[in-house]
């Protein structure tokens, strides 16, 4: 009997699979919760404090009460609960707050910080928590205009405390109500625990009975769609399933019968085939013939095979010639190479030494470069030279004309001359690109040859190891004409040894052609024999893998 030990219930792992989690998300939601609605509802008490403020500006402005007048104030504060003062220039004028000893603090100015933002920078001031006559409060300052044109002050407040309480209160409702949704939740979990816990519990019950060998199926909840009606379904198919296996044991055997008796009859004609072996043997001399007649036609097949090797050995004479034909035309091709590889170096070594002149064409190119800018320089100056004798030829007036003549005379060579620089440094520069494209089509024909080089060289060794084997292939056609010669003395032995078989195989061939026969019956009947013992030895291992599922 199966030992049950102590272990948790199904229910209460699902019950702390479920409520753990939602407790401790409960509770950091709860937190957060309360943390974003304090400062909501903060938040919420400023804004109230703050349109409170220009209310009170709007209408405190339009009432004309002396300083010390508090009705205005108090009653506003009956209606909202909020307290309320009127500042002028800074100064507590009209206010609802009462000190802790009964007093208003009329004449009191306010905080440094209010009047610089209120008053001076025309801002709102809100806070929450600042002291006003001794309490903390929630506060919101706005500048007022008044009827002179200046700045006054409305403010409404209220005790930081009481606000805190407010808020707290509803924080504290709104976490009764998470408890209560809580609870609420634990119980449908319960409930839903408790559901699963039955249906595992009657899944186990069957799966017990099945141990004990008993096909119980389960009634209750097979028709839920989901996992767990699957279980519950897929649990009484293996009932099933099991059960049509122990029907497949019964027939089995039954087969185990029927088997060995098809294995009795097996042997009986075993018996029977071997009589038949017997009177075959007496029978074998009757094939000799047929036996005598395929040796004849072999010994024919011999004499054919004999012309076949006079044919082969003509077909290798023919091919040594060949391959010493291919033999010389291999070395002049390896020649011809050896010949095309130092052309090639001859011209790698052209192209080289005509891209070493190319390049001292551009060192001379520069140097004549390097001459036109000195020519420039003469014509720069010779033109400023010019100039200056025009210059000079003028201020002599009649006396310098010749003079002046001859300064344009000069002036105009030195302008030839600058062109005729400027013509020779185009032709330089143009000089140069072609010498460099020159250069790079060198260089690409230096590549070009290096790697014609390498192909030729690679072509070599191959043309080379092209030697070698036929020189082995000539030394392989030299043996074949040889073994064709030894193939052909050995025909005539050949032949001899076919006709002495000949008669012995006269005496045996119809008996061995008989004997052939019934073996083949016999081995028919032997292989079934083995078959229905196969068959009787796998059904027997299937019954006992099948048995052993059960006690």
């Amino acid at each position: 009997m199966k030992k049950k030990n102590a272990r948790i219930g199904i229910k209460f792992q699902l019950l702390m699979q479920a409520a753990l989690p939602m407790l401790i998300i409960g509770i950091a939601i709860l937190i957060i919760m309360s943390l974003s609605m304090k400062t909501a509802l903060e938040d919420k008490a400023v804004d109230a404090l703050r349109a409170a403020a220009y209310l009170y500006g709007d209408y405190g402005n339009l009432q004309n009460a002396e300083e010390g007048d508090n009705s205005i104030e108090d009653r506003m504060k009956q209606e909202t609960g909020f307290d309320y003062t009127w500042f002028v220039d800074g100064k507590r004028y009209a206010t609802s707050v009462v000190k802790s000893d009964g007093s208003r603090p009329i004449g009191t100015p306010a905080a440094d910080e209010v009047i610089d933002a209120v008053m001076n920078k025309k801002q709102t001031f809100t806070s929450k928590g600042t002291d006003v006559a001794g309490r903390q409060y929630f506060v919101a300052y706005v500048p007022v205009v008044n009827a002179e044109g200046g700045i006054d002050m409305a403010f409404a407040g209220e005790p930081k405390d009481l606000v805190e309480k407010s808020i707290t209160s509803t924080i504290l409702k709104c976490v009764a109500i998470g408890v209560i949704l809580s609870i609420i939740a634990l119980v449908i979990i319960y409930f839903l625990a408790s559901k699963l816990a039955d249906v595992v519990k009657i899944n186990l019950e069957v799966i017990e009975h099945l141990g004990n060998g008993e096909f119980v199926r389960a009634d209750k909840y097979t028709d839920r769609n989901d996992e767990l009606g699957d279980m519950i379904r897929d649990t009484n198919g293996l009932i099933d399933t099991l059960e049509g296996i122990v029907n497949e044991i019964k027939m089995g055997a039954q087969n185990v019968g029927n088997s060995s008796s098809t294995l009795a009859d097996a042997a009986s004609q075993m018996s029977l085939t071997t009589d038949g072996v017997s009177t075959a043997v007496g029978e074998m001399a009757n094939g000799a013939t047929q036996q005598a007649q395929d040796i004849q036609s072999a010994t024919e097949n011999v004499g054919n095979m004999g012309e076949s090797i006079a044919s082969v050995t003509e077909s290798a004479g023919t091919l040594s010639k060949t391959v010493d034909s291919m033999n010389q035309t291999s070395k002049e091709s390896a020649a011809a190479l050896e010949t095309l590889v130092k052309a090639s170096d001859e011209m790698a070594e052209s192209v080289s030494s005509i891209s070493e002149k190319i390049q001292a064409t551009r060192n001379a190119v520069d140097e004549i470069n390097s001459k036109v800018d000195a020519i420039n320089n003469i014509a720069a100056q010779t033109n400023l030279l010019s100039l200056n004798a025009s210059i000079e030829a003028a201020r002599a007036g009649e006396a310098g004309r010749g003079f002046a003549v001859v300064a344009d005379e000069i002036r105009q060579l030195a302008d030839d001359s600058a062109n005729s620089a400027k013509e020779i440094r185009e032709t330089m520069e143009k000089l140069i690109q072609d010498s460099g494209a020159a250069v790079e089509e060198a260089a690409v024909v230096q590549e070009s040859v290096k790697n014609q080089k390498e192909i030729m060289e690679k072509t070599t060794v191959a043309i080379d190891d092209l030697l070698n084997g036929i020189t082995t292939t000539v030394a392989e056609v030299q043996g074949i004409t040889r073994y064709a010669s030894a193939c052909d003395d050995s025909k005539a032995g050949v032949i001899d040894a076919m006709s002495g078989l000949s008669a012995v195989s006269e005496e045996n061939a119809a008996s061995s052609e008989e004997t052939s026969a019934s073996v083949e019956e016999l081995n028919a009947t032997v292989q079934t024999l083995a078959d229905s013992a196969q068959d009787l030895k796998d059904i027997a291992e299937q019954l006992n893998r099948d048995i052993s599922f059960f006690k």
